[in-house]
């Protein structure tokens, strides 16, 4: 008996080590993406939509990772930095130079 809850124990906590592995590289990746952006020249139009897109997709992973953490302030920052984005890609999009 003892040995088969040691084996169950052992299982649960690899388990909860993967979940929490997966999730960490879950809010890298997100970081990869914001830094990434970070790093584009926008000071063209093209450039400007890509650095917004990468960025977008960077704050949609972190809205995702905020819901799976319980992070309310990660998720609200990231909602509003996403809804930015898309005011600022309607303008490049409705005003072309």
């Amino acid at each position: 008996m003892r040995a088969v809850a040691s084996v169950h124990f052992r299982r649960l906590l690899m388990d909860i080590i993967q979940n929490i592995m997966v999730r960490e590289v879950f809010g890298v990746s997100a970081s990869v993406f914001v830094l990434i952006s970070m790093t584009m020249k926008s000071d063209s139009r093209k450039g400007n939509i890509r650095m917004r897109l990468f960025n977008m997709v960077g704050s949609i992973l972190f809205i995702i990772y905020g819901i799976w953490i319980g992070s309310f302030c990660t998720i609200l920052l990231n909602v509003i930095c996403f809804g930015t984005h898309i005011y600022y890609l309607i303008g490049l999009f409705r005003f072309k130079d």
